[in-house]
């Protein structure tokens, strides 16, 4: 094999591809990755067996084709170092030459016929969605996955696709977060998969700039989405997810809207006044005044006052601040709008009528 590059396109994709491969692979082998030059162009492979990618290399000449399957830390490192424009990578057997200006390496490469097989992308059963509303809905969904949980359904998000319509969800069992998006054309069949937050953060990392859309395909044990330069596959997560439908109040009537930015803002100062034992945020909702309140024996106590467009009668409520400023992160809207019924019941915040989310109240009693 023999390929020439530009060392700057083959550094910014050897990071993507370096970053599926896990700190501590379970084989040697995927300590790697592989590149392939072919008369199609040059791939980079990289995986750790639950998820993997295959990049295509831009600004690449391929001289000789064939594969080589060279060290991701040491070679990665390499081309971070480096002031060279240009990079010229060759196979002698198990050696890989790589030549840059003023610099020479021999790297010691591994056989290609131990690396994994990569899986192909297949074209049918497939469906696009714009790739800003997906990242969107990853976005919106992926903080609210159980980190550490024996139900293993909750450590991934839901993706749901039913003729024209696909939803994302995601709960640790103290909140949930739901999103919903439309495609440009109906599925031929419908779509449930539990995926890993980790599966979907990559293929985000993956995509390139100028994609428009993202076209995935789900098998029984695994999704793959294609951009045009990387497939991405990542392994599902088995098990039953809860029916979230289920989850969603009804009847909440008492409604008041505040700017997202002033809520978020009120919520990291009171939340200085929390602590471990009493990680609890109080907010009154009066007439046109939202005031939060928290306070704890190492700290001290706070008192703070915003704005509120409230009419209804006078309710508090308590909320761990953490699940509340996590979502007011993720959203960009202007203003959200918080629904409540009880103090001990379940308060919904959404984000225009495609977002919803349900979060779990602290009772003191």
């Amino acid at each position: 094999m023999k390929i020439h590059c530009t060392r700057s396109s083959l550094s910014d994709s050897w990071a993507v591809a370096q970053a599926v491969i896990p700190t501590r692979p379970t084989r040697p082998i995927l300590a790697n990755v592989k590149v392939c030059a072919t008369g199609e162009g040059i791939e980079l492979h990289a995986t750790d067996m639950d998820i993997g990618i295959r990049l295509r290399l831009e600004d690449a000449e391929v001289i000789e084709e064939g594969v080589a399957v060279i060290p991701a830390a040491l070679f990665g490192s390499i081309l971070r170092d480096s002031w060279a424009e240009k990079v010229e990578i060759s196979t002698e057997e198990a050696l890989v030459h790589v030549t840059m200006e003023n610099s020479r390496f021999k790297i010691h490469g591994d056989d290609p016929e131990h690396f994994p097989q990569m899986p192909d992308f297949d074209k049918k059963n497939t469906f696009e969605i714009p790739k800003n509303s997906f990242l969107e809905m990853v976005h919106l969904t992926t903080f609210a996955t159980a980190r550490e949980d024996t139900r293993y359904a909750l450590q991934g998000v839901l993706m749901e696709v039913k003729e024209k319509n696909v939803a994302m969800v995601a709960t640790d069992g103290r909140r949930l977060s739901y999103v919903k998006s439309k495609i440009p054309e109906a599925v031929a069949e419908d779509v449930s998969a539990i995926i890993p937050p980790r599966g979907l953060q990559e293929i985000e990392r993956a995509l390139a700039d100028d994609d428009e859309v993202v076209e995935i395909a789900v098998d029984q044990n695994r999704l793959i989405a294609s951009g045009k330069r990387a497939v991405i596959f990542t392994q599902l997560i088995e098990g039953t997810f809860p029916d979230y439908r289920e989850v969603i109040p009804s009847g909440n009537d008492k409604k008041a809207t505040v700017n997202r930015e002033e809520l978020l803002a009120c919520l990291r100062q009171a939340a200085k006044m929390t602590s471990e034992d009493s990680r609890a945020v109080n907010m009154s909702f009066g007439d046109g005044k939202l005031t939060l309140s928290a306070s704890s024996p190492e700290a001290g106590d706070v008192v703070i006052e915003a704005s509120v467009q409230y009419t209804e009668e006078p309710f508090e409520i308590r909320f761990n601040p953490a699940f509340l400023t996590d979502v007011l992160r993720a959203v960009s809207a202007e203003n959200v709008s918080m629904e409540f019924r009880e103090k001990t019941t379940p308060g919904i915040l959404r984000a225009g009528k495609d977002f919803t989310y349900v979060i779990m109240p602290i009772n003191v009693e």
